[in-house]
């Protein structure tokens, strides 16, 4: 085919042809361009013909029919994004033939910039399973009705709401970061729905009262020996400082020593943004009590240090659970409601509902965008704390003491009588 050749260049005094084909042509617009093919010369011309089908569409002001535009979607980025300089296909087409794996990687270190490393390998590793399952390879690829039949097949495999929520936040993640990056119009899977959690709740919650939580503290301290690397104060100190301001593990093993305003007016610790879920800086008040127990432990200490310096990642449940039956206390209770390590986060906003503070209090405790959240899950009552509380509004009994006195005039019944119907 004419304008298809390998051209010659000459370095250091020597000409040499290049290894790739190459061909030279002019767009609709009339304007030169050269296009770097591949090494095959017959993989080379049907390129070139292909090329050259593109801009007649181009000149005639169609769009190209279905083979061409299979055809665009398999070539290499490389020459996808010379087509595009040479203004014979858009944008958009240009990024819809993108290979999901190098966005993939690209995705990741947009949310590592973000500063979180954990989330940044764990969405694009979910996301890339469900696209590679369903069979996505490029950009253009990626539709609705394949990933919302593969959420449904793993929900019918036993996988929990929860777990696949997770899978549906990263393809809709993805997805909007391709939107955002400009290589889609508009992200496909915006729309899909998340699964509800309430209808198949596999690790409900619930949250140790005063009395128990003391016990268990207690029961902590006196302990002797190392459980993951902790011993009982410090497993003591922990799990007061996690009950009273409602930080995550993530977030507590994050802490350092200078973190921790102790000297303030009113003492707090300081979240940094990068360690919140919510990804914006908190500070949460410390209370004298635990600011006392603070103070005690980290005499002497950098600040710079680590505030739970022996704390492990990863192993906040196994510890409580070893600590929990030491006091007496049940993991599992025969509600069902489970009592790891996270359910120390919902003690202060279940004491703050039992005891009238408002709830907008316990979401800004908590870090909550939404109020429903906190009260959903985070604020528990028991059937005591339900009896308590109804006990505080007046009485709605009536005045007569024996409702099933018979001494009281039976009232007279003034209603007419009903008409006979004939």
């Amino acid at each position: 085919m004419k304008g298809v050749r390998k051209r010659r260049r000459t370095v250091g005094g020597k000409t040499r042809a290049d290894k790739k084909y190459s061909y030279d042509t002019r767009n609709h617009r009339g304007t030169t361009c050269m296009f770097t093919l591949c090494t095959d010369k017959a993989a080379s011309v049907t390129m070139a013909r292909n090329i050259a089908r593109l801009i007649d569409y181009r000149r005639a002001g169609e769009m190209p029919d279905a083979a061409l535009s299979k055809w665009l979607e398999q070539i290499p980025d490389q020459l996808r994004e010379k087509l595009h300089k040479c203004d014979l296909i858009s944008a958009a087409r240009t990024a819809a033939g993108r290979d999901l794996e190098k966005m993939s990687e690209e995705y990741r270190l947009a949310l590592e910039a973000k500063g979180s490393r954990r989330h940044a390998v764990e969405s694009p590793r979910r996301a890339m399973r469900v696209f590679k399952e369903c069979g996505f390879k490029r950009l253009s690829d990626v539709e609705y009705a394949p990933v919302a039949k593969w959420t449904d097949a793993r929900i019918r495999e036993g996988l929990s709401p929860s777990g696949v929520n997770g899978y549906i936040r990263a393809v809709k993640g993805f997805g909007s970061y391709a939107k955002k990056m400009d290589y889609l119009g508009a992200n496909p899977l915006e729309h899909l729905p998340l699964r509800s959690v309430e209808a198949d709740l596999r690790h409900p919650r619930g949250a140790l009262d005063e009395v128990q939580l003391r016990l268990l503290l207690d029961t902590t301290r006196s302990q002797d020996g190392k459980v993951n690397g902790m011993t009982g104060p410090e497993r003591t100190l922990l799990y007061w400082t996690a009950a009273e301001t409602s930080l995550r593990w993530g977030g507590l093993y994050s802490l350092t020593v200078g973190q921790f305003h102790m000297g303030e007016a009113i003492p707090f610790v300081r979240l940094f943004a990068r360690h919140d879920k919510g990804k914006k800086q908190r500070d949460v008040a410390l209370r004298p009590e635990l600011v006392a127990a603070l103070q005690e432990a980290f005499t002497g200490r950098d600040a710079a240090e680590r505030a739970f310096p022996s704390m492990w990642i990863g192993h906040g449940a196994r510890m409580l659970r070893h600590d929990l039956a030491a006091a007496g206390l049940p993991y599992q209770d025969a509600n069902g409601l489970f009592y790891d390590f996270h359910s120390l986060r919902s003690v202060a906003p279940t004491l703050m509902a039992r005891n009238g503070v408002p709830l907008q209090a316990a979401q800004h405790h908590l870090g909550h965008h939404d109020p429903k959240l906190t009260a959903k899950f985070y604020t528990k009552h028991t059937l005591q704390s339900q009896a308590t509380q109804l006990g505080k509004i007046p009485s709605l009994a009536p005045r007569t003491e024996n409702l099933l006195s018979t001494t009281s005039a039976t009232p007279t019944d003034t209603s007419p009588e009903p008409e006979d119907v004939q």
